[in-house]
C-alpha cells in the first residue's frame, strides 16, 4: 500500500510538472508573438517617418532652389545676419540629414526621444528655410 501510495504521489507530481511546462511554453510563445507584433510596429513606424522626411526634405530642396534663383537673379548681397543664418540651417539641415540615414540604427527603446528630436529639427529646418526666404 505504502509503495501504491508513492507511485500514485510520483505521477501525480509528474503531471503537475508537465503541465506547468505547457503553460510556460505557451506563455513563451504568447511573448514571442506579441514582442513581433511590437518589433514589425516599429519597423514600420521608422519606415513611415522616413518617407514624410523625404517628402519634406524635397520640399526644402525647392526651397534652396527657390533661394539661389532669387539671390541669382535679382544679385543680391546678403547681410552677415543673413549669411549667419543660411550658416545655421545648413548644419541644421546636414544633422537632419545624418540623422535620417540613422535612424535604421536607432533602438526601440531610444526610437521615442530620437522621433521627437527628429521631427522637431526637421520642423526648425523648414521654418528657417521660409525665414530666409521671406526675408529677402
Amino acid at each position: 500500500m505504502k509503495r501504491s501510495l508513492k507511485i500514485f504521489l510520483i505521477c501525480i507530481a509528474v503531471i503537475i510538472a508537465s503541465g506547468c511546462d505547457a503553460g510556460q511554453k505557451k506563455s513563451r510563445k504568447e511573448a514571442e508573438r506579441i514582442e513581433a507584433e511590437i518589433h514589425a510596429e516599429f519597423l514600420k513606424e521608422q519606415l513611415e517617418v522616413c518617407s514624410v522626411a523625404n517628402q519634406e526634405l524635397a520640399k526644402i530642396n525647392d526651397k534652396i532652389r527657390e533661394l539661389n534663383d532669387k539671390l541669382h537673379s535679382k544679385k543680391i548681397k546678403l547681410t552677415d545676419a543673413q549669411n549667419e543664418a543660411i550658416d545655421e540651417f545648413e548644419e541644421k539641415r546636414a544633422v537632419l540629414n545624418r540623422n535620417l540615414r540613422e535612424i535604421k540604427n536607432v533602438s526601440q527603446d531610444d526610437w521615442n526621444t530620437f522621433k521627437v528630436a527628429f521631427e522637431n529639427d526637421l520642423s526648425e529646418v523648414k521654418s528657417r528655410i521660409d525665414e530666409i526666404l521671406s526675408g529677402l
